[in-house]
């Protein structure tokens, strides 16, 4: 730019305030375009490139130019303004001083001010494009001391300085005066403009290098190690006592952090409770628990990890190679090893430790190696298998890397190229090659984003932008053919008065594949307030919303939609606290979830009050923690009457969950048993009685052996002895008789042992029960890849060829099975329709929202299942039989009765919801 800012100047001059104006990076050679683009449908033409693209052609090669400035000789030459490629302007408005930025607006105008404080020269009020507002105060040192976020002005949402949302508080002479570290201390309201708010506390304490020694944060009333008047920790016979601190506070220390002259971590003690805020140095608490050991080579290179259990792993460097030791590759040399391999007693716990040790011990001494090339870049890795003959195994996965470190092809251990992919000149993937996946080609304009994409199933995918090149509108050409609208996403923008909703700069509605999903309304901190869900009237086909395209207010766009959709909303809302946490959540059944956190911000107990009722039933009463976070005690129900209580109990070495029990007559007494890689070796349900059934004894217990690669390869378990006695293909009945399915002492023990190949695909899979016959199933893969070809029916000679066979399209989708003749996949490899047997292909379809998550289901042209997603994230799948099974936000699983209004699944008014359990996921 000319120093008098008249004009840009020519390539390669320069004046002397040397102004930059704009600047151009080679995307690709114009050779490089016309091999991966040029032979697609619908291949970009030049001016398609110039113009939507905004790349710039130049001696035989596609140019991305950076938008140019504007400055201002008045403001010391500061930037004003910058124009992308697109022709938007982005501005920026500094104060009467030319010193700092007091309002930045964008190419709608929409615009971000600022108030400073010139005391400290920095903020002290931001207001957003709605109104909302986040202020903050400054003490004599220039320290923030509060915060406040506010609503508009006018409104009452939010706080104010003089009751702030945060306040900070600074003791920086506290070493001075008391010889102590100096703190922070910070404390967040939960309740927007409530007087009687709870708090969170937090304080953080600084070594005199400004690092973090120590924090402590609050937790509820609990046991915390006990101390005098004096404050000094009380000991009994060299034991640390303990004492209840209710009504008050607990607080939770993290523990000491040692290290070395380096500022590597050697040691990183546990967090622990205590009864107090201040700053603690006592052993007894920073040092509390166990903590690893780690040794630095003299580089800072980790090269061992002594862990608290006995077992260490190592990492051996070279130049040309790395090799690391977990601790299964090392446990022969270990103390965890030492201790358990020598048991000779009948314990069942004990033997299931020495189980794990001569488990691990086969894993002795298989690290893997990742070799480097002459740049220091991995390009090969091996893994070290053992085989069930004893001998060794080496899969070598291989990558080859251009100059800049971009893979440019993987190879499998099975020799087949896994990928290829080819890069433009700024590092962006421009096609990728799959055997399995297929190929797919992808143009991004000049700010990076998807322009075109094609793919083997010769579809060509375009995207728009709008001003702001927010995503808009995604259509998709098959072979060729006319353009189809697959989504469209409407910006608050567009409202007539956005800011009252909170709307500007935020999603309205978003039209996709199961309809239209719309944020009503949000709140001054932009929580979503209410999202309503409008179905597609098809359920059977993708929606076409190119009726759309020619439509620019949301009114019109609305009716060009309306025949595509249901006249039926569904509503579903949520409040927030001010820590932005769901307190309640309206499900679009009316039914209201009703959520409480503890003193230390943790989910403490869920209520679900159900449609029509006006009381709200006791989901979770209780949740209790340990210092580390992790879930001790969980009450369902009330806690004056619970349904049952889960009990957690964890390795005090690895933290690993050791025990779960849940009472109520003792449903689960579940041991768990791990090698020191943390795979579960050995399951164990003292709740579970052993049974004698057919001459055997069947024990409640599961075990589990895996390879040195840790792929299962053999598991065990009980089963009822109707079940496993053939290899099922589809829906095949069991004939002849059988033990009633509801006689509990019908159990017999089974084996299921796993074969794999190289890169993990299973080859065969055997099921042994403890009495009877049992069966095996083999696996063919295709030679290229890992598609799996057949999979042998019963009666199938082991070598081939086998009866089941599997198809697949050009994305590796699978088209059919063996008892399903066809499945149809979308344009986003969603899977649409499937045929079973002889039915109608339009029997079975599925719709899916824009985040690609299944919200309906229709089977045999009515509806026999379906899914929904309520504001708090719970889901309801309603079956056919009057039962729905519900996942909370957390994950955990309950059962209830469902009923159905219109085509509205939910749980009933005075229905009941009750905990399901699971060994493996422990809930």
């Amino acid at each position: 730019m000319a120093d008098d800012l008249s004009d840009p100047l020519s390539q390669g001059t320069v004046e002397s305030r040397a102004l930059p104006y704009d600047s151009d990076t080679m995307a690709m050679t114009d050779a490089q375009r016309s091999a991966v683009f040029g032979s697609l449908t619908g291949a970009p033409t030049n001016t398609e490139l110039q113009t939507e693209g905004k790349y710039v052609l130049a001696s035989s090669a596609w140019w991305v130019r950076t938008g140019h400035p504007t400055y201002n000789a008045s403001k010391f030459y500061a930037v004003t303004s910058v124009d992308d490629p697109y022709g938007n302007s982005y501005s920026t408005t500094y104060d009467s001083h030319s010193l700092l930025v007091v309002s930045s607006s964008n190419p709608l105008s929409e615009t971000v001010t600022a108030a400073h404080d010139y005391r400290v020269l920095g903020l002290w009020q931001v207001t957003d494009p709605n109104g909302n507002r986040t202020q903050v105060e400054h003490d004599v040192l220039g320290l923030v001391v509060k915060s406040a976020v506010l609503g508009k002005v006018g409104d009452s949402d939010g706080d104010t300085l003089s009751d702030p949302t945060s306040t900070v508080e600074y003791d920086l002479f506290e070493w001075k005066n008391n010889a102590k570290p100096n703190w922070t201390k910070t404390r967040t309201r939960e309740t927007h403009a409530d007087v009687n708010t709870r708090w969170l506390e937090q304080r953080s304490y600084f070594s005199g290098a400004g690092g973090v020694l120590m924090v402590k944060a609050q937790a509820r009333p609990g046991l915390a190690p006990e101390r005098d008047g004096n404050g000094e920790l009380v000991f009994v016979n060299d034991v640390l006592q303990h004492e209840d601190t209710s009504p008050e506070l607990r607080w939770v220390g993290n523990g000491r952090v040692v290290h070395d002259n380096k500022g590597n971590v050697i040691k990183a003690y546990e967090p622990y409770y205590s009864s107090t805020p201040d700053y603690e140095d006592e052993d007894e608490l920073v040092e509390q628990g166990v903590t690893a050991l780690n040794h630095y080579d003299p580089l800072g290179r980790l090269i061992r990890t002594d862990l608290p259990n006995g077992t260490y792993s190592k990492v051996e460097f070279t130049p040309w190679k790395q090799t690391s030791w977990d601790p299964n590759d090392t446990v022969l040399d270990s103390d965890w090893y030492a201790e358990r391999i020598g048991y000779g007693g009948n314990d069942d716990g004990l033997l299931a430790e020495k189980r794990a040790a001569e488990l691990a011990a086969d894993h002795d001494g298989t690290p893997a190696v990742v070799h480097l090339d002459v740049l220091g870049r991995p390009f090969l890795s091996v893994a070290h298998n053992i085989d069930i003959n004893e001998d060794d195994e080496y899969f070598e996965t291989k990558s080859v890397l251009d100059i800049q470190g971009n893979v440019l092809e993987v190879e499998d251990a099975r020799g087949n190229t896994a990928e290829a992919r080819v890069y433009g000149m700024l590092g962006h993937s421009l096609e990728v090659l799959s055997h399995d996946a297929g190929d797919r080609q992808t143009l991004l304009n000049a700010l990076g984003q998807p322009m075109r994409s094609w793919d083997d199933r010769s579809q060509r995918f375009s995207y728009t932008y709008d001003t702001l090149r927010r995503p808009v509108d995604r259509t998709v050409s098959v072979s060729g053919g006319s353009e189809k609208l697959l989504g469209r996403i409407v910006y608050g923008d567009l409202l007539s008065s956005p800011e009252d909703t909170n709307h500007i700069g935020r999603v309205y509605r978003v039209y996709d594949g199961a309809g239209a999903a719309t944020n009503v309304a949000f709140d001054f901190k932009a929580n979503a307030l209410e999202e309503q869900r409008q179905l597609v009237t098809s359920k059977t086909t993708q929606p076409d919303w190119s009726a759309l395209l020619a439509e620019t207010t949301i009114t019109d766009m609305a009716t060009a939609a309306a025949s595509l959709l249901e006249s039926e909303t569904f509503s579903a809302s949520s409040s927030r606290d001010a820590l932005n946490r769901v307190l309640t959540a309206i499900s679009p059944d009316d039914s209201q979830a009703i959520y409480t956190y503890d003193e230390a911000g943790a989910l403490q107990t869920v209520e679900v009050k159900h449609r029509g009722s006006s009381t709200a039933q006791t989901v979770v009463g209780d949740i209790t923690y340990n210092a580390r976070g992790q879930r001790e005690v969980v009450v369902y129900g009330t806690t004056s009457s619970p349904t049952t209580t889960t009990t957690y109990t964890y390795d005090p070495h690895t933290y690993r969950l050791a025990e779960l029990t849940s009472d109520s007559k003792t449903l689960q007494g579940l041991h768990y048993h791990y090698d020191p890689v943390g795979n579960i070796t050995d399951i164990r349900d003292d709740a579970q009685q052993t049974v004698y059934f057919q001459n055997s004894v069947v024990e409640p217990a599961n075990s589990y052996t895996y390879d040195a690669t840790y792929r299962l390869i053999e598991a065990t378990g009980r089963e009822h002895s109707t079940q496993g006695t053939t290899q099922r293909t589809d829906t095949q009945i069991p004939v002849g008789p059988q033990p009633m399915t509801s006689d509990p002492s019908a159990m017999r023990t089974y084996t299921q042992k796993f074969t794999y190949d190289q890169v993990g695909n299973i080859l065969k899979m055997q099921h042994i029960p403890g009495t009877g016959t049992g069966w095996t199933r083999h696996y063919i893969y295709d030679d290229e890849g890992n598609q799996l070809d057949e999979t042998s029916a019963p009666g199938d000679p082991a070598n081939g060829p086998y009866t089941h066979a599997y198809t697949y399209d050009a994305h590796g989708n699978m088209t059919a099975m063996p008892h399903l003749s066809s499945m149809v996949w979308n344009h986003d490899d969603e899977l649409q329709e499937v045929t079973v047997g002889t039915e109608t292909a339009a029997d079975k379809a599925t719709a899916f929202e824009g985040m690609a998550t299944q919200i309906n289901k229709l089977s045999g042209g009515s509806w026999s299942a379906a899914r929904s997603a309520g504001a708090d994230g719970a889901h309801i799948f309603a079956g056919e039989f009057g039962e729905a099974l519900v996942v909370s936000p957390s994950g955990a699983l309950f059962r209830g009765n469902i009923t159905k209004n219109g085509s509205e699944f939910g749980v009933g008014a005075g229905g009941k919801l009750q905990p399901i359990y699971s060994a493996l996921k422990g809930l």
